[in-house]
């Protein structure tokens, strides 16, 4: 179950990843395609415990740079129209290098975001400059 989605974007979503047949391990389990000699029916499709819908927009551009400006304009947009908070929002992508366009529209807008990624911490200049210090800080007392 998905508590924080509605179906139809859960059905949306799922019908976007089907797209990766046969590729996916679900579909090549159901297909008997693993090398494995027994079929089983895993599935990933998420189920919405309330029904009611999400407004889903399809935002279409030429470069990445224009889909960030694009979507970033659409958050503004609906934040300023509809009262909402920052927190109401995320953008969700499927690789970290595919967030970069957005960070930098977010930043050169100045709307607040968290960017939330399982690597790419130590890239980031702030991470850097404090790594760098901290390693100057150890020489100077291993110098001695």
């Amino acid at each position: 179950n998905n508590y924080r989605s509605p179906q139809n974007l859960l059905d949306l979503t799922y019908k976007f990843i089907r797209l990766n047949d046969p590729n996916r391990l679900e579909y090549q389990l159901a297909h008997g395609s693993t090398g494995s000699p027994l079929k089983t029916k895993l599935s990933k499709r998420l189920i919405a415990p309330h029904s009611e819908p999400a407004v889903i927009e399809h935002v279409a551009a030429k470069t990445d740079i224009e889909e960030a400006r694009n979507v970033v304009e659409k958050i503004i947009e609906l934040q300023e129209k509809k009262r909402l908070t920052w927190d109401d929002f995320a953008i969700l992508v499927r690789a970290n290098n595919s967030a970069e366009p957005f960070l930098a529209e977010l930043e050169r807008r100045g709307v607040p975001y968290q960017f939330i990624a399982s690597r790419g911490l130590y890239a980031k200049p702030i991470v850097l400059d404090i790594l760098l210090i901290i390693i100057m800080k150890a020489r100077v007392y291993t110098a001695f």
